[in-house]
């Protein structure tokens, strides 16, 4: 099965000036944060004009998920089912199902989280690696496409100038702990490191648990379950001038899970890439360019043949997407600003 989307944008904002005062030296400045998702242009977060809620890099650094939909559980409106398990991972944003919401990573839709057979109905994203997470609840069809009914989740992931203390090149971090919850072991290192218009991020999560949360009432089910997810990070971006700016990035998911007795096991495995880039270039007050390109490649397997032969399936999906958009200012009986563009993708199905 072959499936083709686009669709084109274009929108017009009537920015407003407001006096701020000049802080003095002693007082501490606290700046909203710079969201993307209500408009597809940078706004702080009070002058966006959508139900838009930002989860930041300090947030979750405080609260350590687990999962990407662990990080989403005290949203308002934003239900959740199996949060610990991205295999049975469900959103619902107002009452919508899981496959009417948009989900994007640092700008590019995610178009793998339909529902088919077993295939997951969630996005895959190291909480580790995310800078910050918004979530706009209510329809945004018209900016990304189809699909979205219920909202928008979009992921921005870290940089290495994300990661690196004042003053420093260069820094690792290494992590190790155990959750008595899940029951599970979790370990991480990261490498990263700046210099010059260069900046590079790599790492590597692995967790093991033995108790996965996996009904939609959250209780703890009482058959045997074993999970363990891996994922593997890695992001370079290069500055040649102030106007310009390339990266690109790939990411690795592996993630295993098995449940139920040796004579009664259901085993679900699950593989995704993901290479992405981006370009972004500004000039003047015409040119405010970003272009974004992604491949995704998803293998899913679901096994239960110790208690009946034709309980199997297998799923490969592959996705080739493309976004590009451009902001224009110009004056018109007052300052406007036209941003305008469009979204591509063609994704691969086959299935048994």
């Amino acid at each position: 099965m072959t499936a083709i989307a686009a669709s084109v944008l274009a929108t017009v904002t009537y920015p407003s000036v407001q006096a701020q005062e000049t802080p003095s030296n002693s007082e501490t400045v606290v700046t909203a944060p710079v969201v993307v998702t209500a408009t597809r242009t940078e706004k702080k977060l009070n002058e966006a004009p959508s139900s838009l809620v930002v989860i930041t890099d300090g947030q979750l650094e405080q609260d350590n998920p687990k999962t990407l939909g662990d990080a989403l559980l005290d949203i308002p409106n934003v239900m959740m089912e199996a949060p610990d398990s991205p295999v049975f991972t469900r959103i619902s944003i107002r009452g919508s199902d899981s496959d009417q919401i948009t989900y994007l990573i640092d700008g590019v839709r995610q178009d793998n989280y339909t529902m088919s057979g077993n295939r997951p109905a969630f996005m895959f994203a190291d909480p580790e690696m995310i800078k910050q997470i918004e979530v706009r609840r209510g329809g945004g069809s018209s900016l990304y496409g189809n699909g979205g009914i219920g909202g928008t989740i979009a992921v921005t992931t870290k940089t290495a100038a994300d990661l690196l203390k004042p003053g420093r090149d260069f820094g690792a971090k290494l992590k190790a702990g155990y959750n008595n919850d899940a029951d599970e072991f979790g370990q991480a290192a990261w490498l990263y490191g700046r210099k010059g218009p260069v900046d590079a991020v790599i790492g590597f999560s692995h967790r093991d648990g033995g108790k996965v949360v996996s009904s939609s009432n959250g209780k703890r089910s009482k058959i045997p379950r074993d999970a363990q997810y891996d994922s593997f990070t890695s992001k370079l971006s290069f500055t040649p001038s102030d106007d310009s700016i390339f990266s690109i990035g790939y990411n690795y998911d592996e993630n295993k899970l098995d449940q139920g007795r040796t004579d009664n096991e259901a085993k679900y495995r699950l593989k995704q890439h993901r290479l992405s880039g981006s370009w972004e270039y500004s000039s003047g007050d015409w040119v405010d360019l970003v272009v974004n390109m992604q491949y995704m490649k998803l293998d899913n397997k679901f096994d239960g043949t110790s208690y009946n032969d034709e309980a199997y399936f297998k799923d490969k999906f592959d996705s080739y997407s493309i976004n590009t958009q451009n902001t224009s200012v110009f004056e018109f009986g007052g300052t406007h600003s036209l941003t305008y563009g469009f979204d591509a993708s063609l994704n691969k199905q086959k299935a048994t």
